[in-house]
């Protein structure tokens, strides 16, 4: 979940190799799709997309912490509809530690034809700064 830009913060759970990996070498890459049903169904009967779908976000993880109250209510927030069910509960019932992150990078994602003008309009190297 992003606090402000180039910061976030992510619970650190489902995925012990990746905490393993970051213990050694905390650098990261997460890929941001957009998922807009409208934007998919739009592109795939246009054969384009009149934007890049996601973004390659790429940066640094922190070491493994308590999450705050704050963060934890933050998150239910998005899947309160979820935590109804038993296995809403069991995935995110008893959320306990994050990782914060820093974002250093953003690149546009692009997959073939569908993103061509993007990548021609792209072409020299600008992965940006974010602000």
């Amino acid at each position: 979940m992003l606090t402000e830009p180039s910061r976030g913060f992510f619970f650190d759970i489902f995925n012990r190799q990746l905490a393993h990996n970051l213990n050694g070498d905390p650098r990261v890459t997460i890929l941001a799709v957009d998922s807009s049903k409208r934007l998919w169904l739009r592109s795939l009967i246009q054969g384009s997309f009149p934007r890049p779908p996601g973004l390659r976000l790429v940066g640094t993880a922190g070491p493994r912490r308590l999450a705050t109250e704050l963060e934890v209510q933050r998150w239910q927030r998005v899947v309160r509809p979820l935590l109804r069910t038993r296995g809403g509960r069991i995935l995110w019932g008893h959320l306990r530690y994050v990782r914060d992150l820093t974002i250093d990078t953003t690149v546009p994602i692009h997959i073939g034809a569908m993103t061509r003008r993007h990548s021609i309009m792209s072409q020299a190297g600008t992965a940006t700064q974010p602000t």
